[in-house]
């Protein structure tokens, strides 16, 4: 092993596309920065090389206004002395999915390749609040075997160079940034030599500097990293610096570097270095600038989390997939480009500073537009691509009904949806005197049972499609249990008859109280809910209880006033109502009006200085719950009427477990953490806190007894507390009104008006971590439906996917075109510390399948049998298939 000292100079800059300015302002200062970069590239030729961030969308974005220096940025990228790579935009690991990651990353391999090279192999996330687990298995898929970060970590618990490694057990060889200024730690200490004179007070400087580094490892390497947010190239200080500290170092070797380079010196040194597993995602302990972890962006500015989660789904549940099956099985194929362009205006968003909704307003209305973009895209290649799956349009007496399950399982659950009469239908029934004309029909399955449904309302104004045919009439909506197909079209048949059509079955149970044979529901008199498990007994009270309590954060962080005062809805009466009384739903409706202070006072007569108004603003509280046939899930839709400014509003779990663990899910993974905040981190710059991320759902679980939060959408902030009650408690409102660091008053950040949130609160029996994560897709994903005339007296089933977990731990992610050629992508992954297998079959029969990596490039072939395929998992693996 070689101990001579080695110094790299790795020069950079972190661009934040928008932040404390908005896009087209940092954009200007782009443009003079990489102006400044390529003429300072070309005019000192013994400067290496300048990493551009890790990101390829500043080369769009550059372009754009200075086409005329695409050649020279060009000849310096594929000269390798501007690294570009390996994301399209550096995001936030929490608040976006798995399937988004790996999107980024196929976008900035693309983008780089159309200059001609490969990205940086490289981990690059200088600058993200925290690190989920599995980020260096995402890293491996592409090659990379290097990460470099900062948040999340601390001096003196880990060191300059430690391998971080993946509940798979991928590994990365990881650079830790300095607390005190991070990346760019290196800035103060050589822009002195920016001046003709050096001065002797500038030299000791930098070697106190370089010493201090040597100190943070064993391993002889020293990263002095200059790339400060929006600094230009200081390629003529860094020549500087570097024959500086040949003559302090005449035995080292000393180069300006990139990672890649750097990666290669410390393999040598893997020995010395210590093993971090799992997530990363400490607070801060130093006094110092740069290490703080920014916890509570999970919570900032719920609308764009919840508008995110959406596009997200409707990307890899719907889009993706459907894109996929079209162009393999469809009568009518659709352009690739669809998807593609969605998934741009999507990642656009996911800059850690956006997604974690600290910027300024104007950055988050610019998110909308984006957010927009994607879904109006999705949603028509959604609408086209089930048309050219499920079949020749009909006509006829009777009507098909097609329901799409998007998901790769078969899903029996209730399902709402509207059906379409025509004025002139002969077919209609009234109760006996003709309070109300209502049209009558039956509806019929696959098998041609007929299916019990309960009509929730109608509207007679309304127009619809029955193919290319326009139609004016009667919206019924109706909700039946049904049985899906998995990935695919389920066919009812609807024929109108004559006569009244009733059912009388109902799963209420009393006047506050439904159930099926998995659960047992009561709703109380102030609002709250009981639980009652029927498969263990266990009863979980008090459920729906929300507390509210002043902000006075920013897009950062929460903080309570000093002398704060926590309002609690248990103690408010509930208007209680019954909305949905059927043979496969029973929802009741609560209603709760609760006082909260209006907003926070400052400088008050009391002389306090801040505290929370003793004006009452009226927050709204609208709980749908329901308990449907063949499930363990209390699914609630909330509705939150805000009216109040610098408060936060949470939901709060009495889960009666006082275990010091909890679960929560992250991308492709479930990491189990401590409830019991470290008593040794008191004091710290950063205080721990209870609230840390959750992906889609979170839960504890100690014996018989086990609750879990599985969220539709919009919700990532989870707070485990050491209380008598064992409780979690999600945070549903952040209102703010100030962007970081005293920057402009971000005024929207307060969220007036209505929000909705879709939730399921669930008792655990003994379900496992993939239950968990389909029931969380099912709700999020929901189903879609069409409607046309038919003679038929039965509907049929096709599926065009299904796959078979033989441990029930494998979970679908996304079916997809492939990035560069014809065929499809997809993916799966284990949650589970033991080896599974998936069986794939098929509506096509199979050509040629592979096993890739998260590139997409072929890793070995599998052995298809005509149109099924199995698959291994290997524990908490990632696994991508390419099928021909």
């Amino acid at each position: 092993m070689d101990n001579k000292l080695k110094i790299f100079l790795f020069s950079s800059t972190h661009w934040d596309r928008e932040w404390y300015q908005y896009f087209q302002g940092f954009r200007y200062r782009l443009v003079e920065n990489t102006d400044d970069i390529i003429n300072k590239l070309e005019k000192y030729p013994d400067f290496d090389v300048f990493t551009f961030d890790g990101q390829t969308i500043v080369l769009e974005d550059y372009l754009e206004i200075a086409p005329e220096n695409r050649e020279r940025l060009t000849k310096l990228i594929q000269d390798k002395r501007l690294v570009i790579g390996p994301w399209y935009v550096m995001p936030d690991e929490y608040l976006v999915s798995g399937e988004s990651l790996i999107k980024n990353m196929l976008m900035g391999t693309r983008i780089s390749k159309s200059y001609g090279v490969d990205p940086m192999k490289y981990g690059y996330i200088c600058d993200i609040f925290g690190h989920a687990a599995q980020t260096p298995q995402i890293f491996n898929g592409f090659g990379m075997k290097g990460a470099l970060l900062g948040r999340g970590t601390n001096e003196h618990t880990d060191p300059a160079h430690f391998i971080w490694q993946s509940p798979d057990g991928s590994e990365c060889i990881t650079f830790k940034l300095q607390d005190k200024n991070g990346y760019g730690a290196a800035c103060e200490f050589v822009q002195p030599f920016d001046n003709k004179e050096i001065t002797d007070e500038a030299v000791e400087k930098l070697i106190g500097y370089i010493e201090y580094e040597r100190n943070r490892s064993d391993v002889p390497i020293v990263v002095a990293m200059d790339g400060l947010d929006h600094m230009p190239c200081h390629a003529d200080v860094l020549l500087k610096v570097r024959e500086i500290l040949k003559k302090h170092y005449p035995d080292a070797l000393i180069k300006i570097a990139g990672l890649e380079e750097i990666l290669k010196a410390q393999e040598e040194y893997r020995a010395l270095m210590p093993t971090r597993k799992g997530e990363i995602n400490d607070t801060a302990k130093v006094k110092v600038g740069y290490n703080h972890l920014i916890t509570n962006t999970l919570s900032s500015r719920y609308d764009l989390k919840k508008n995110n989660d959406e596009c997200q789904i409707l990307m890899e549940k719907w889009a993706g997939p459907i894109t996929a099956i079209a162009n393999s099985v469809g009568n009518k194929k659709i352009r690739k480009s669809y998807y593609d362009l969605a998934y741009k205006y999507l990642i656009q968003n996911h800059p850690h500073d956006s997604i974690c909704g600290c910027s300024i307003d104007q950055v988050h209305k610019d998110m909308q537009y984006r957010f927009d973009q994607t879904k109006e895209i999705a949603n028509e290649v959604t609408y086209h691509g089930f048309r050219s799956i499920s079949g020749k349009m009909e006509s006829g007496r009777n009507y098909r009904l097609s329901v799409m399950n998007s998901l790769p399982y078969e899903r029996k659950e209730s399902v709402t949806v509207d059906i379409y009469f025509e004025p002139d239908n002969p077919y209609k029934y009234s109760e006996p005197f003709g309070y109300e004309d209502r049209d009558s029909f039956k509806i019929y399955d696959d098998k041609g049972n007929e299916v019990p449904y309960k009509l929730l309302g109608i509207n007679r104004n309304t127009v619809t499609m029955f193919g290319a045919e326009e139609i004016y009439g009667a919206r019924h909506t109706v909700c039946f249990e049904a049985s899906l197909a998995p990935m695919g079209i389920t066919e009812f048949i609807i024929k109108p008859c004559e006569g009244a059509v009733r059912y009388f079955d109902s799963l209420r149970t009393g006047a506050y109280t439904a159930e099926n044979e998995y659960i047992k529901l009561t709703v109380n008199d102030n609002g709250t809910i009981n639980i009652l498990d029927k498969r263990t007994n266990e009863v979980y009270e008090n459920q729906l209880t929300f507390e509210d309590n002043g902000d006075i954060g920013d897009g950062w962080y929460h903080a309570a006033p000093t002398n704060d005062i926590k309002f609690l809805s248990g103690g408010i009466p509930a208007v209680i109502s019954v909305t949905n009384d059927s043979p496969s739903k029973c929802t009741f409706r609560i209603e709760k009006k609760m006082l909260v202070p209006k907003a926070i006072v400052r400088n008050h007569e009391r002389h306090d200085d801040i505290r929370r108004s003793e004006d009452y603003s009226e927050v709204l509280l609208i709980s749908e719950v329901s308990v449907t046939k063949n499930s363990p899930n209390v699914e609630v839709k909330l509705t939150v009427n805000n009216t109040a400014e610098n408060h936060r509003l949470r939901l709060i779990m009495p889960t009666g477990i006082l275990s010091n663990k909890y679960f929560a899910s992250e991308a492709f993974c479930v990491v189990e953490r401590e409830v019991k905040l470290q008593k040794e981190r008191e004091m710290w710059r950063e205080a721990c806190q209870h609230e840390k991320a959750m992906e889609s759902f979170a839960y504890k679980k100690e014996g018989s007894r086990g609750l879990a939060f599985i969220s539709g959408g919009g919700l990532h902030e989870i707070g485990a507390f050491d209380d008598n009650e064992g409780t979690l408690a999600v945070t549903l409102l952040r209102c703010i009104g100030q962007a970081p660091q005293g920057n402009p008053v971000a005024v929207d950040g307060q969220l007036k008006g209505k929000h909705v949130y879709n939730f399921i609160l669930r008792p655990l029996y003994n379900e496992k971590y993939a239950e968990l994560k389909i029931a969380s897709d099912s709700l999020a994903s929901g189903i879609r439906f069409r409607q046309d005339k038919c003679d038929l007296a039965v509907g049929a089933k096709k599926s065009f996917m299904t796959f078979a977990s033989e441990k029930g731990n494998t979970v679908y992610s996304t079916l997809k075109p492939c990035e560069s050629e014809d065929g499809i992508i997809l993916r799966l992954y284990n949650l589970s510390g033991e080896t599974d297998f998936a069986e794939i079959s098929l509506c096509k029969n199979i050509e040629k399948a592979y096993l890739t990596d998260l590139e997409e490039n072929i890793l070995s072939e599998l052995e298809a049998n005509v149109n099924k395929l199995k698959v291994e998992l290997k524990p908490w693996k990632i696994v991508t298939v390419k099928i021909q």
